[in-house]
């Protein structure tokens, strides 16, 4: 799994305009490495693909078409096929509301 760290921006008063664009330079060229890291996110810690499946139960598997790592959700549950111990299962959590 890739390690993800964001760098701290830099943080002066600045005296003049020539202060203004070089923080703004710097903060830039930290911003460009962010963005790079942060492409990889989703292969790091998105590894599924949503599909059209509700599962009936933790053992409702098609050992030919789903995958550990898919997921879907209902008006109630979100739903992610995981590895237990070498064999697939559903497991959910309820969705609420904010």
């Amino acid at each position: 799994m890739t390690t993800i760290v964001f760098k701290d921006y830099p943080s002066w008063e600045a005296e003049n305009l020539e202060d203004v664009k070089e923080l703004v330079r710097q903060i830039t060229s930290i911003r460009k490495e962010d963005i790079s890291v942060i492409s990889q996110i989703t292969s790091s810690f998105v590894g599924g693909r949503k599909v059209g499946k509700i599962p009936t139960s933790s053992a409702d598997v098609d050992a030919t078409t789903d995958k550990v790592g898919d997921i879907n959700y209902s008006a109630t549950y979100l739903y992610i096929l995981i590895d237990n111990a070498g064999t697939p299962a559903w497991r959910r959590t309820a969705l609420a509301a904010w």
